[in-house]
């Protein structure tokens, strides 16, 4: 246990270290609306009870709803606002370390998870999501800290059932909803999940009867529908107050609905490249930044066969109870809210609200590159010279991460610096 420890600590301190320039970055973009601009916010612990009872934008104008109840993150503001005001590098800061815990408890999640493989599998996977390129405006931009708490929750709740279910005891449920509960509260997105936990358990613990798996995954299921509850009675229902335009959905100024058909998959396929080719990113994807397409457009087939094959990918997994069959229903469940297929979401897309489903293209990198590893005896020295091509491709893949990152990292640095970018790179974004 010990020695995982270390191991947790040293990939959480790698992944704050890659990240430690933008400690002393402005403000950028929303960060005004949850912080430097939000009154609740300014009233420190005075305001908490305007920050849990008010829709998330409401303390920096009363008339935004934005579809957004995030009281947590918020109330992580106050605290800091409490001891630091408006210093922004309290608040990177704080992104900073709440990034490492996530990989502390992402990395216990997954040795867990996938107790049965070698733990180069967890240690793979953990660190290509720490150090994956589409985090970049995750950990630099103060106000996607709903999105990392978001992550977190999961995180530490899937752990905790997961222990709860090999130890036979169920009051580990308690601290896994603890985590959940945050989640939840601090990025709607976390709902999906709910779906995910009984197929993980389905997946990895597979001597257990559905009935079990049910039981254990009710009290996370009651977390959701309460949080639901709740933010029904703050801020109505899933549309209530808000008015998306063209210019905020480029999906919506589609002129009929074949076309609107054929830009929704293109966008499909954008959010599954980005997974795998995080370039180039941007802050923003407003209108005209993604063509409308028609299906003469060969990327709209190429995205569909892509999918296909996943689909078939997704049904001999579960067929097998393999691990990249759950990669792609993971990445399918948690990206769903945000394709606009089902709901109208904000955006057509953004490199954000990849921050939670990259996790899937971790895992099935991951078993790829644990597909090649060799028996060695026991030991680190005849682990590593048994495994030159494994661990060389993934020290190859993570350096290319590393260098993106801190290439792309200075463009957070501030608003002017980001607007530069943005412009120079989608010069005809409406916004």
């Amino acid at each position: 246990m010990k020695q995982r420890w270390w191991i947790a600590l040293t990939m959480a301190l790698l992944a704050m270290a890659v990240y430690a320039p933008s400690y002393d970055y402005d403000f950028v973009y929303d960060d005004d609306a949850v912080v430097k601009d939000n009154r609740f916010v300014h009233r420190g612990l005075e305001g908490l009870d305007e920050i849990w009872t008010t829709s998330y934008f409401q303390g920096f104008n009363e008339r935004i709803n934005a579809r957004a109840y995030r009281p947590f993150p918020l109330t992580t503001f106050a605290l800091q606002y409490e001891l630091f005001e408006l210093d922004p590098r309290a608040y990177h800061v704080g992104n900073l370390l709440f990034y490492g815990l996530t990989g502390v408890v992402l990395f216990f999640f997954l040795i867990r998870l996938l107790r049965k493989e070698h733990p180069f599998l967890a240690i793979a996977v953990c660190l290509l999501f720490l150090l994956h390129p589409i985090h970049t405006e995750v950990v630099a931009n103060i106000k996607s800290r709903d999105t990392m708490l978001g992550f977190l929750g999961f995180a530490g709740g899937a752990y905790f059932l997961l222990r709860a279910v090999d130890r036979g005891n169920k009051w580990w449920l308690l601290p896994g909803l603890a985590f959940y509960f945050m989640g939840l509260f601090s990025k709607e997105d976390v709902i999906t999940t709910t779906a995910v936990l009984p197929v993980m358990l389905w997946f990895f613990r597979s001597r257990m009867p559905l009935k079990k798996i049910a039981q254990h995954c009710a009290p996370y299921w009651a977390a959701a529908l309460i949080f639901l509850v709740i933010r029904s009675a703050v801020i109505g229902g899933v549309n209530a107050g808000v008015t998306i335009t063209y210019l905020d959905n480029s999906l919506l100024a589609a002129t009929d609905p074949a076309q609107r058909v054929a830009s929704n998959i293109l966008v499909l396929g954008i959010y599954l490249w980005k997974t795998l080719f995080p370039h180039p990113l941007l802050s923003d994807y407003s209108f005209s930044t993604i063509p409308l397409v028609r299906f003469g457009d060969w990327r709209v087939w190429a995205t569909i066969a892509t999918y296909a094959a996943l689909l078939w990918v997704l049904v001999r997994g579960f067929r097998k109870r393999a691990l990249y069959g759950f990669a792609v229903f993971y990445f399918l469940c948690t990206v769903s809210i945000y394709t606009s297929i089902v709901v109208t979401n904000v955006s057509a897309y953004n490199d954000r609200f990849l921050y939670t489903p990259v996790l899937g293209t971790c895992l099935g990198l991951g078993w790829l590159l644990s597909r090649l590893l060799k028996p060695a005896p026991a030991g680190l020295l005849p682990f590593l010279k048994a495994n030159p091509l494994p661990l060389g491709l993934l020290s190859a893949l993570l350096l290319g991460y590393v260098v993106k990152i801190e290439t792309h990292l200075p463009v957070w640095k501030d608003r002017y610096v980001l607007f530069e970018h943005d412009v120079r790179l989608a010069p005809n974004n409406a916004r």
